[in-house]
Order: structure tokens, then C-alpha cells, then sequence
């Protein structure tokens, strides 16, 4: 046989046995269902267990990691969890997926991935971040906001077939007590009910630690019916972050040049008259000004506020707003609490009697708000289709307000309110002596969406 043909032979013959030999691309080919709180979930129409539960945490699903990769057609062998260092490797055919607890790099095959969540551990199990640990092997992820469910399917088929949840007909609550006959609670009380205080500076400035944002969100847009939503840190196009000299006993001092307001100085003191005496020698009131801050005092806003203007978007654990009985928009409470920043373990809900409390900032200098404890609130509660707002204050005094124009009310398991003014809880529950809050139509300087804003 000559020699051509030979190696023409031998080079198909090769090429044949490497088509074997390679493994080939991994593609997705299964879909699940996990439906959060629960542990039974789907796999291709089939029902499994877990030994817990996924859960949603800062607007992200989190999945047992074992499950998840189980859901994705990772075999048992090839998920493998190293506890004393916290690394998880999943692998699927040619693929390879690598993360760490509480990193937030994703590798694919070595090539770095930067993800919004990190992998975490709770109560010994150690859970993933569905949407990228799915989609890091070619899935498609969904979300099921009438079941509360995360699908994972792949890209070129249907969504499965999600089941609503049968929950059992709830009994007629017996007992019910009024909001204006709620005990009132003790700080003891409230610890006791897990209810924690959220810290009244929320994220301090790095260039100036004394300072810090009250509330890290200000203003946010968002679609009727959608989780994602538009966070501004304050109003726009241009309106003030509210930033507070947040300490306990310092006194900070800002000199301006007076021609174009630029920032010549900081002086950090103890007292107001400290400070007049390390500037004693600058040219105050002649080519420079200077702008004291005193605990509990705003941040010169002209000069210096809107350097720290942000903006960004962000996935609440449930829409802000819905459609409401009446047809207008209604707010769901408790999307509106964690949008502006306020934690769920500062609030808890009474299913008996239909109660939300919302537990006061902690303010351990005192410089904010009030000084007074009979004007300092507690905490705050409203109930399901009471019209009135009961306030507890630091002295265990309570006041109820006047009935208002309507009431919050249950929709589809969550407390909603027709009222564009509920910010205004958001601001007392951090001694704003005069809160404001609103809700805006869509204009251009917040990308067309309607707006609530403090």
C-alpha cells in the first residue's frame, strides 16, 4: 500500500478513536423545581427530598449544595465539599465549577467568574446561589412568584410545570386583639421576640469615618408586579444623600475655598470651640469659610454630598408593588422595609392578630432626633385592616393616630397598603422629627419608573 494512503488511513483510524475517547460537551438536560421553605423539590416531574430547605436571602435563592448539583445531573462522586477550607467543586462531563464560602469568584474550567452572593453555610449546610451556579452549566433560571419556586430547565425547552403550593384552609383566628390593645412591649420584650435594632448608620464613608449614610436607599423605582427594582442613595437628579456625622463626641470642621467651594481642610475636635481655636490663624471670612458638624448633624451638602451619589439596581425577596383591591398600586410592607434597607430581623409579623412590628434604630450616642424619651420612638406597629398607626416611645408611652383614608390589608399572604406615604414609618423608626415620604409618578430623572422616595 503506498505510503499516502497509509497515513490518510491511520490519521481517519486516529480521528475515529478520539471521537470516542473525548467526552462530550455538557449540555443541560433536566429541569427541577425548588420551592422555597420547603425540602421536597422536582427533578424531571419526579418529587425527592433534602434535609433542608432553599431560602431567599438579599433578593437571592440559596439551594442546598448537594441538590442542587444532584438537579443538575452532577453525579454523587463528582460533588466535592473540602469543610476545612470551605471549597465546593462540582464536575459535569468537560465541565468543572469551583466556588468558596464566602467568596464571591465562580471559576468555569479555571476562568474567573465575578458573582453579587457568595456560598454560605447555615445551620452545617452549606448552600449555593442558584441562578449561578445553574447558569454556570448552561441552565436556564426562572422564578415562580405564585409558588415562590426556582426553575431550572434547559435553555431550549419550557419552563417545568410548577404546582402552587396546597396549603391547608387557615382556621377563623380566634381572639384577634386590636392594635390599640396590644401589650405594650419592653426592649426586653422585643429581644425576647428576636426582634433586633437596626444600626442608625447604615454604611460609614471611608475617607470620613465620623460620617455615614442614615439610609443607604433614598429613593427606588420600580414596575408593578416585578422584584427588580432601581435604588438611588438620594433623591433625583440631584437632591441630598442623607449623610450624618454619626459619632459620639466628635466635632469635625470643613474650610472651603470661597471662590469655588473646594475643600481645603478637615479639622476633627472634641468640641465646637476646639475647633475655632485649631482655625484661629486661617483666613476665615476672607478667601475661606468653614462648615462645623457636630454630632448628629448633616454633612455640608452643597460642597460635598454628591460625590457620594449612587445608583444601582438590585432583586427584593417580593415585588414592592402590586395591583391593590381597589386597582390602584399597592405596596407590599415588607418589600418596602427590606428595599430601603431595613433587615427582617428588625420587623416581625403577627399571623394571629395580623400585626407588623417594626422595632426603632439604635442610636446608642443619642445625638438623632429627639432628646426626649416621651418623643423617641420604641417601635412601630400597623394591623391588617386597622386605619391607624400605633407608635410605642422609649418612655412606654403610646399614641395612636387619627383614622386614616384607608388601611393595610392581606393580599395573597403579604400585608400590602395603598398608601405612597408608608416611608414615613421608614423615617420615624430613625427619630426623624419630621418625617416626609411619597410616592412619584415615572419622570425621566429616575429612568421612567415611579418612584418612592424619603
Amino acid at each position: 500500500m503506498p505510503m499516502r494512503k497509509l497515513t490518510i488511513l491511520l490519521t481517519g483510524l486516529l480521528l475515529a478513536l478520539l471521537a470516542f475517547a473525548l467526552p462530550a460537551l455538557a449540555a443541560p438536560a433536566h429541569k427541577a423545581v425548588f420551592v422555597i421553605g420547603q425540602k421536597n423539590y422536582t427533578v424531571d416531574g419526579q418529587e425527592r427530598q433534602m434535609d433542608a430547605a432553599a431560602f431567599v436571602e438579599n433578593g437571592r435563592t440559596y439551594v442546598p449544595v448537594r441538590y442542587l448539583a444532584l438537579a443538575l445531573g452532577v453525579a454523587e462522586n463528582d460533588i466535592i465539599w473540602v469543610g476545612s477550607t470551605g471549597d465546593v467543586s462540582l464536575k459535569l462531563e468537560d465541565k468543572l465549577v469551583q466556588m468558596k464560602v464566602g467568596s464571591r469568584v465562580l471559576y468555569v474550567n479555571g476562568q474567573a467568574k465575578q458573582m453579587d452572593v457568595a456560598p454560605l453555610v447555615r445551620n452545617g449546610r452549606t448552600y449555593l446561589p442558584a441562578r449561578w451556579v445553574a447558569e454556570a452549566f448552561g441552565y436556564v433560571v426562572g422564578w415562580d412568584e405564585k409558588a415562590r419556586a426556582v426553575t431550572v430547565y434547559p435553555p431550549d425547552q419550557e419552563p417545568p410545570e410548577v404546582k402552587p403550593p396546597v396549603e391547608p384552609p387557615k382556621p377563623p383566628v380566634a381572639g384577634k386583639v386590636s392594635l390599640k390593645d396590644m401589650p405594650v412591649l419592653s426592649d426586653a420584650d422585643l429581644d425576647a421576640m428576636g426582634i433586633k435594632k437596626v444600626p442608625l448608620v447604615k454604611e460609614w464613608l471611608s475617607d470620613l469615618p465620623e460620617f455615614g449614610f442614615v439610609y443607604p436607599v433614598d429613593t427606588v423605582g420600580y414596575k408593578v408586579g416585578s422584584r427588580e427594582v432601581t435604588l438611588w442613595n438620594y433623591t433625583p437628579p440631584s437632591g441630598r444623600a442623607i449623610i450624618i456625622n454619626g459619632s459620639r463626641n466628635i466635632v469635625v470642621g470643613f474650610v472651603f475655598n470661597a471662590s469655588d467651594k473646594s475643600l481645603i481642610k478637615v479639622i476633627r475636635g472634641s468640641s465646637e470651640e476646639e475647633i475655632q481655636e485649631a482655625t484661629k490663624d486661617l483666613p476665615i471670612g476672607n478667601g475661606m469659610y468653614m462648615r462645623i458638624v457636630k454630632p448628629g448633624d448633616y454633612l455640608p451638602r452643597a460642597e460635598l454630598v454628591p460625590k457620594y451619589h449612587k445608583k444601582w439596581t438590585a432583586t427584593l425577596s417580593a415585588p414592592l408593588a402590586v395591583k391593590g383591591n381597589s386597582g390602584d398600586t399597592a405596596f407590599v410592607v415588607t418589600s418596602v422595609l427590606e428595599a430601603f434597607g431595613i433587615p427582617k430581623e428588625c420587623w416581625h409579623w403577627d399571623d394571629k392578630n395580623q400585626v407588623l412590628t417594626m422595632r426603632a434604630a439604635d442610636d446608642p450616642t443619642g445625638n438623632y432626633g429627639p432628646k426626649d424619651p416621651a418623643d423617641r420612638v420604641r417601635y412601630i406597629q400597623i394591623q391588617a385592616g386597622t386605619p391607624h398607626i400605633k407608635w410605642v416611645n422609649e418612655d412606654g408611652s403610646v399614641q395612636v393616630s387619627d383614622k386614616l383614608d384607608n388601611a393595610p390589608y392581606l393580599k395573597d399572604g403579604r400585608l400590602v397598603w395603598e398608601n405612597g406615604q408608608i416611608g414615613k414609618l421608614i423615617c420615624e423608626l430613625h427619630f426623624e422629627l419630621i418625617p416626609h415620604s411619597n410616592a412619584s409618578d415615572p419622570k425621566p430623572e429616575t429612568d421612567n419608573l415611579p418612584t418612592l422616595y424619603l
